[in-house]
């Protein structure tokens, strides 16, 4: 079996999408471009068949894919981001386990080839929500999940606005972004001919990982500010 070449994954990644951009706002563009399409593909099926829940049977299983794509390129530069700062998250490195540096990787870091960030990032499995949790929970020195399901969010700017939390939706928003994982995992590496996926499914996927992003945007950044 050839043997992974990290490096060149690396460089070739930084050249499809520039490190040098921020993280929120590709994630919005690519999300916004998924939704619009969303849109019109539910509002064409909806003139020939007024009566479908379900549009595409094919196409439709585009979208949960798309979305764990956006949510994972999002926390991997994240994480990049976090390292790449300094202390005290770069502190912190030592406690994500199983990380290995070869030679060529740690002399393409001295040379400032690629940044350890960069590499961390590309390295760690993102698969699910546990495994973002227990990344950003180590950098950040507390529970991530904890924080974003328990915390206050001032998102308006307007003092008379009341700061939007998620601890009474808690429990289906966990389901929630579960589901949109594992539904990806089941689209990706099965066939599930018999899977289907209806409209609710996808509209209810849009608005997790949108909310998850948000809200994760304004924790890491208030950490990074901090620092």
């Amino acid at each position: 079996m050839t043997r992974r070449n990290l490096l060149d994954e690396i460089l070739s990644k930084r050249g499809r999408c520039p490190s040098d951009k921020i993280r929120i706002d590709l994630f919005n563009k690519r999300y916004t471009r998924l939704y619009e399409t969303s849109m019109q593909l539910f509002t064409e099926s909806a003139k020939t068949n007024p009566e479908a829940t379900i549009v595409d049977a094919e196409v439709i299983r585009y979208f949960p894919i798309a979305l764990v794509a956006c949510i994972e390129g999002y926390f991997r530069m994240a994480i990049a981001d976090l390292i790449n700062i300094g202390p005290p998250f770069i502190e912190r490195v030592a406690n994500l386990r199983d990380l290995n540096i070869s030679v060529d990787v740690a002399i393409a870091i001295q040379t400032q080839k690629i940044t350890l960030g960069e590499y961390i990032s590309h390295f760690l499995s993102l698969n699910n929500l546990e495994d973002i949790n227990k990344a950003l929970s180590v950098l950040l020195n507390f529970d991530f999940l904890e924080r974003l399901l328990t915390g206050r969010f001032d998102l308006f700017g307007k003092k008379e606005a009341e700061p939007f939390h998620l601890e009474e939706l808690r429990g289906p928003f966990v389901v929630s972004i579960k589901e949109l994982f594992h539904t990806r995992h089941i689209l990706c590496h099965e066939f599930a001919p018999e899977l289907r996926i209806d409209n609710s499914q996808i509209m209810k996927f849009f608005t997790c990982a949108d909310l998850f992003v948000g809200l994760s945007e304004v924790i890491i950044w208030a950490e990074e500010c901090n620092k």
